[in-house]
């Protein structure tokens, strides 16, 4: 009987224990938030460029109007994306999830490489949809890192993807500003005809590409939620730690978004019970 006891493995002796993310594992996680941060900071200087063959002799007023409206369908997508993402990403792995978003984020990217083909609504079709898809990755990111980070680092793990978030961010116009010089290059010139915007786009998607196949192949199991027997255990299980998370990146993609200074703080530490008075 004793050896029996001694011979259980620990996932049949006592609860499911978390496992912590490799640190490839978790630089893809950082990455893949930079990447979907520096899209959206690349490409929204280019839409004024895209409207402008589109909309003929349209006055300025109304440009900088879609200018804006184009950039609120972006956080609507993400708004409407993010709850429908995290329902999925419970049921079907959060992994999957985020693989299918980096997809999704590519594909509709490339269509707007011939934006004449599109019209406005096609272009406002498309920021939707890619707002949509970036939803699967700005606020997974953080729950699958709040799942698989020991208590004591969560909060410095949070601090790392918040300030990717918005280095991606800065990162994208200076993007802008790279297309311009590498256009002039001969070879360069003839592939995108001559256009910084669409070196800009193939660039944007091309980052998401790589991120595809740099995809970690060994993230820490998890079974969907309805198949699991025992919860995963932390040293304060009614905490929720995904929340702090969510915030932490939300904050960092949506206040962007809507052209505001922002500070993005988020304290990832749950707060414990009271003690019991003795």
């Amino acid at each position: 009987m004793v050896e029996s006891r001694a011979m259980r493995s620990p996932r049949e002796s006592g609860p499911t224990r978390q496992q912590d993310l490799g640190v490839a594992q978790l630089g893809w996680l950082a990455a893949a938030v930079f990447v979907v941060s520096a899209g959206y900071g690349a490409l929204m200087p280019l839409i004024p460029d895209w409207l402008r063959p589109l909309m003929g002799d349209a006055d300025p007023a109304a440009l900088a109007r879609h200018v804006g409206y184009l950039s609120g369908i972006y956080t609507a997508g993400i708004l409407l994306g993010a709850p429908l993402w995290g329902m999925l990403a419970d049921r079907l792995g959060r992994a999957r999830v985020l693989l299918v978003g980096l997809i999704g984020y590519v594909a509709s990217l490339l269509p707007l490489l011939r934006p004449e083909s599109l019209g406005v609504v096609g272009i406002y079709a498309l920021r939707g949809a890619t707002g949509f898809f970036v939803a699967a990755v700005l606020p997974v990111v953080p729950a699958l890192v709040a799942q698989y980070t020991p208590e004591s680092i969560r909060a410095r793990r949070f601090a790392w993807l918040g300030a990717m978030s918005l280095l991606g961010f800065l990162f994208g116009p200076g993007l802008n500003a790279a297309a311009e010089r590498l256009v002039g290059l001969g070879f360069l010139s003839v592939l995108v005809q001559g256009s910084s915007t669409t070196l800009v786009i193939a660039l944007s998607a091309a980052l998401g590409a790589l991120m595809m196949l740099a995809w970690p192949q060994r993230f820490p199991h998890l079974p969907p939620l309805e198949r699991r027997t025992q919860p995963i255990t932390t040293e304060h299980p009614g905490a929720a730690p995904w929340r702090s998370g969510f915030s932490t990146v939300w904050s960092c993609s949506c206040l962007p978004a809507l052209n505001s200074a922002s500070c993005c703080r988020a304290s990832a530490t749950p707060i414990s019970p009271p003690e019991r008075c003795r």
